[in-house]
């Protein structure tokens, strides 16, 4: 990978450092090609949450997919990262959660074999045993994002959920701010 260097963002659309990793001070800075430390990061964050923002073409993507194949490695996790793009995700339509389990219905078809019955998608998600890499916020309509946003802050308030979010940086912004 091109050795693209990302750190936190100064941004007004972050949430407050102290509720994002407590009693400790929020920073980290990665290069695409050195992310196995984001992927420890990521997971010593309490809620394991990070959006990805940036320019057009900068690797948004791209660095979402390699930390996803890292975080794969780690054997100890409860939650299997797996990438869902958010182009067909319309909130007016589904929750977060539902949306989530009919897309794993659609990319593993055997999780609805016999030996799992026809809930094991849904199951998988509702159990947290599924962390959402969702890309291509920046992808929906630009009057769907704010709602999409509010789905998946909804989808989160358990407390339980984590997920990475990419997007581009002005849409994020602009959105967060609807």
């Amino acid at each position: 990978p091109v050795p693209v260097k990302w750190s936190l963002t100064s941004r007004p659309v972050a949430d407050l450092p102290a509720k994002i990793s407590p009693g400790e001070r929020l920073a980290f800075t990665v290069n695409a090609d050195r992310v196995v430390g984001l992927a420890r990061r990521f997971l010593q964050l309490p809620a394991k949450r990070l959006v990805i923002i940036g320019e057009p073409g900068m690797g948004k993507t791209t660095l979402a997919i390699l930390l996803l194949l890292e975080l794969a490695k780690d054997d100890q996790q409860d939650a299997v990262p797996a990438m869902f793009s958010l182009a067909s995700f319309d909130p007016g339509r589904d929750t977060l959660n539902s949306w989530l389990a009919r897309q794993l219905r659609r990319d593993y078809p055997w999780l609805t074999a016999a030996p799992y019955g026809r809930t094991a998608a849904a199951s998988l998600i509702g159990q947290r045993k599924v962390l959402p890499v969702l890309d291509g916020l920046d992808e929906i309509a630009e009057s769907a994002r704010p709602a999409v946003i509010t789905e998946i802050n909804r989808a989160l308030a358990d407390g339980e959920l984590g997920l990475i979010l990419t997007c581009r940086a002005e849409e994020y912004e602009a959105a967060v701010e609807d």
